[in-house]
């Protein structure tokens, strides 16, 4: 091995300066690489490898900023609801020719081409992350547009809350869109600054995505998801005190939205009428219920009806946030919206109404039923998620010879339990208002 000291020592003896020395053993490397080949190999071999680490860390480095900023949005934007929409994000690097994504494992594959610029390289990550992960089975049966005003909504979302300086590239592209997608996209922004986005359309597109699974897209398909994208925007946009319908239902979609407008109601009649109108949205077949409110005070309510529903135990909370601040006036103070999905139970609930009607029963009390059916020969009746039908001749002592002459669905009836057997589901109801025995009574 060398020794620098000795060597060092020697040319101090000498009188040669070590700066010049350095000088010319720069010289003497630069010749050697010019005048022989194989130095020229050697070097090239040694800088390409530097070169080549070099170039794997800033690899490695923006690729661990992009998964590490996207994760976290992914975090933020789950942690609100019971299903998570978006999986966790991995990005791996690869040549533009063979650049493909996927879904594996509850994980986003994102395997795109390296680019120079780091805006771009965010940009190409976070576009093509949505564009493979969000509603990846709906996606199969919405119209284009709709599918492409979600994904650019979900994208701006992420660059703005974890890389704006790629907004630019954003409104770019944006810029070129098709009319159509820019109008959809715009709708989709007025629903997410009314914090029902995420909350209710790409929930229920969710859930009709997996409802769906593997059937081949069809023309129905598409209907239903527009149908349902206009029906979401009216709800979600309509003005205080606007009549708007409150229950969507098709082929594979059916809710029921519950609003507290008005704390005066609630203070007068507490949950009752909020309670009746969940359950006659069971009686509905409805497959998820969301109550709504604006402001603290209607926040407060909403939350105590949610909550008295879930203890029933009919009920499952889909929301774990269900608060939401939007500024929609500059200048002004946030406001709270608290929106809560609930998914009904329909053993338990059923389990629920023989306890109804047992306790009628006992208590020689009526019940009501609501008609959901009307035959000619008597109608079928809700009972607290529990249809039974109820025969002409117990409908009224005055004969009835075609019950659909009489009665309309969602009719409500003032019922009296004759005798029941739940092992047998057998019920055996009256109209009180044919009955004159003194110990029925309200």
């Amino acid at each position: 091995m060398i020794d620098f000291d000795k060597v060092m020592s020697i040319l101090l003896y000498l009188g040669i300066p070590i700066g010049a020395t350095f000088t010319l053993l720069v010289i003497a490397i630069v010749v050697a690489l010019y005048l022989y080949p194989k130095c020229k190999l050697f070097m090239g071999d040694i800088l390409k490898s530097v070169g080549w680490a070099f170039k794997w860390l800033r690899r490695k480095s923006v690729e661990l900023e992009l998964e590490g900023s996207i994760n976290s949005f992914t975090k933020n934007f789950n942690q609100e609801l019971f299903f998570p929409l978006l999986p966790e994000c991995s990005v791996e690097w690869v040549t533009a020719d063979n650049a493909k994504t996927y879904i594996a494992l509850g994980k986003a594959i994102m395997k795109v081409s390296f680019s120079k610029d780091h805006d771009t390289n965010y940009y190409n990550v976070a576009n093509t992350f949505v564009e493979t992960a969000l509603l990846p089975r709906a996606k199969t049966y919405l119209h284009k547009t709709a599918s492409k005003a979600i994904d650019l909504l979900m994208l701006r979302n992420l660059l703005s809350r974890s890389h704006r300086t790629a907004l630019n590239i954003f409104n770019g592209r944006f810029r070129d869109e098709a009319p159509e997608t820019k109008k959809r996209f715009y709708q989709c922004e007025e629903t997410d600054q009314k914090g029902l986005f995420k909350r209710i359309l790409l929930q229920e597109y969710y859930f009709w995505g997996e409802s769906l699974g593997e059937k081949a897209p069809s023309e129905s398909h598409l209907m239903e998801a527009e149908k349902f994208w206009k029906w979401f925007y009216r709800l979600a946009t309509r003005e205080s005190e606007e009549m708007t319908e409150l229950a969507f239902r098709s082929d594979h979609i059916n809710i029921g939205v519950i609003l507290v407008a008005h704390p005066d109601t609630y203070e007068n009649f507490g949950n009752a009428p909020y309670v009746k109108r969940a359950f006659t949205y069971v009686s509905n077949d409805c497959k998820c219920i969301y109550l709504l409110s604006r402001g603290k005070q209607k926040s407060r309510i909403v939350k105590e009806i949610a909550a008295h529903l879930v203890s029933t135990g009919c009920f499952e909370s889909l929301s774990k946030n269900p608060d939401i601040e939007r500024h929609e006036l500059p200048n002004e103070p946030p406001t709270l919206i608290t929106c809560i999905a609930l998914k009904p139970s329909y053993p338990d609930i059923i389990l629920r109404a023989w306890d109804v009607i047992r306790h009628a029963k006992n208590d020689h009390r009526y019940i009501v039923g609501t008609v959901k059916q009307i035959f000619k020969s008597g109608v079928m009746v809700d009972i607290s998620g529990l249809k039974v039908e109820v025969e002409n001749k117990f409908l009224s002592s005055l004969g009835i010879q075609d019950a659909r002459d009489y009665f309309e669905i969602n009719y409500e009836l003032n019922l009296r339990i004759s005798e029941f057997n739940q092992e047998k589901n057998y019920v055996l109801l009256s109209n009180i208002d044919t009955d004159t025995d003194p110990k029925w009574h309200s």
